[in-house]
């Protein structure tokens, strides 16, 4: 089945090339459902030398939530709440020094908020942040000590497999320019995505946070 799959894509990246079209690879991405109890390492797609992201069932279904959120009854509402509270209790939201007038200021999901947490900063402790290219700090490595806006631009990353806070706050965003899911990390180390609330690697932004 995989064969298949993969033989379908590479047919459909030839049939573009000998019609003079270009298939934009960065606004792809590669969905697999693997409902086995064994999960197996599935090889990379590749398209002209460049690597197809991959994206998962929850990020999906995440933007589909907030896109058909605000338009649906009060009754489906609250059952949609429901499942976003069994399904994904873990959503961080990050508030600095500000006005929020309603959730959608802080890129909310809904109204609810299960619990808050105050970050408390050591003053003259030094930014710095370790991102490394697989889990358990292993693979090709990278140190930060500014905010960075794009990993793409920056290091040609989507990714972060396990990372290393040597000082201060840090928060990750799961899109470029500070947008989608957000993760608070502090000083420490994080193995692999789910160290810091994650259910994938996706990191294509991150920025201090100061006072």
């Amino acid at each position: 089945m995989t064969r298949a799959y993969r033989e379908e894509v590479r047919a459909l990246a030839e049939w573009c090339q000998e019609n003079n079209l270009s298939l934009n690879v960065n606004k792809m991405k590669e969905l697999i459902m693997d409902v086995r109890k064994q999960q197996r390492e599935h090889p990379r797609i590749h398209i002209d030398g460049s690597q197809l992201r991959r994206c998962t069932i929850e990020s999906i279904l995440s933007s589909c939530i907030t896109a058909w959120y605000s338009n649906c009854t009060v009754h489906n509402r609250k059952a949609l709440q429901r499942v976003v509270r069994g399904e994904y209790p873990d959503y961080q939201y990050v508030l600095t020094r500000g006005e929020y007038p309603d959730y959608q200021r802080w890129m909310g999901l809904n109204d609810h908020v299960c619990s808050c947490k105050m970050v408390h900063f050591a003053s003259g402790v030094p930014y710095k942040l370790q991102l490394y290219g697989k889990g358990d700090l292993a693979g090709q490595a990278f140190e930060a000590i500014e905010d960075c806006p794009s990993m793409l631009e920056k290091f040609h990353w989507r990714e972060v497999h396990s990372c290393k806070v040597l000082g201060g706050w840090w928060v990750f965003y799961e899109h470029p320019d500070y947008k989608g899911r957000q993760y608070l990390l502090e000083k420490g180390e994080y193995r692999k995505p789910t160290d810091w609330g994650a259910v994938c690697p996706n990191v294509q932004s991150f920025r201090r946070l100061t006072e």
